[in-house]
């Protein structure tokens, strides 16, 4: 009886062992996946079109923000003079470049969490309206 049960407290030190080296791989690697030196280190072209995305996306937004013009302040008279607004080529590449840029971003982040793009796209129809 005496051998029975230093059998079982084997087992389970022997499974704490397991689940306390399975916990350790799991906090590296989630140490990892979110550690930004390792995701270049692992994915600098990635990381580069990332950082050029997220750049191009804030000075696209800063400079939408600084070009409005102030319509509040605006007479009659200034809404007939002034220009349309054009898009042209470089509006084009912004929204080529933005719409790259997020799609590249949901890759990503579908990679450091599965599932995530499904969520995404439920989210989404979720907000459309039909």
């Amino acid at each position: 009886m005496g051998e029975k049960a230093e059998r079982i407290e084997r087992y389970i030190e022997q499974q704490r062992s397991e689940v306390r080296d399975n916990m350790l791989e799991l906090k590296h690697k989630v140490r990892r996946s979110v550690d930004w030196r390792a995701q270049v280190d692992e994915r600098p072209l990635a990381m580069v079109g990332l950082a050029f995305g997220a750049g191009f996306l804030v000075s696209a937004f800063l400079s939408a923000r600084t070009a409005r013009p102030d319509f509040s302040r605006m007479s009659s008279d200034d809404y007939r003079t002034s220009p349309a607004p054009s898009y042209g080529t470089l509006e084009i590449l912004k929204g080529a470049a933005i719409g790259l840029a997020s799609a590249k971003l949901k890759e990503f982040v579908e990679e450091l969490l599965p599932g995530f793009q499904e969520e995404y796209r439920k989210a989404e129809a979720s907000r459309r309206p039909f």
